[in-house]
């Protein structure tokens, strides 16, 4: 089983986290289609092949139904991306 790193987040990644799934959530259902998930994890930087995803989906997919589900995103990401997060810009800097 795969351990879940959503604990170990502070209150801002996980928003950070929630906002960029929520965005390639398209049916509204709580989960990221697996051909999606390579454009929302290049919002933390990881570039991966088609087969490097196959790979890390069958590490991650807990449950094996397909779709990504948000504790799966965090662990996937987590997993791959040992780096800080981004952060927003939040400066008014013109």
């Amino acid at each position: 089983m795969t351990t879940s790193f959503k604990n170990q987040l502070t209150p801002g990644e996980l928003f950070r986290f929630k906002e960029v799934f929520m965005q390639f959530d398209f049916q509204g259902d709580g989960t990221i289609a697996t051909k999606d998930l390579g454009a929302a994890l290049k919002f933390f930087g990881i570039n991966l092949t088609g087969p490097e995803i196959g790979n890390l989906l069958d590490e991650v997919d807990i449950n094996r139904k397909g779709p990504i589900e948000f504790d799966e995103f965090i662990n996937l990401v987590t997993m791959k991306n040992q780096k800080p997060l981004p952060q927003e810009d939040t400066s008014n800097e013109e």
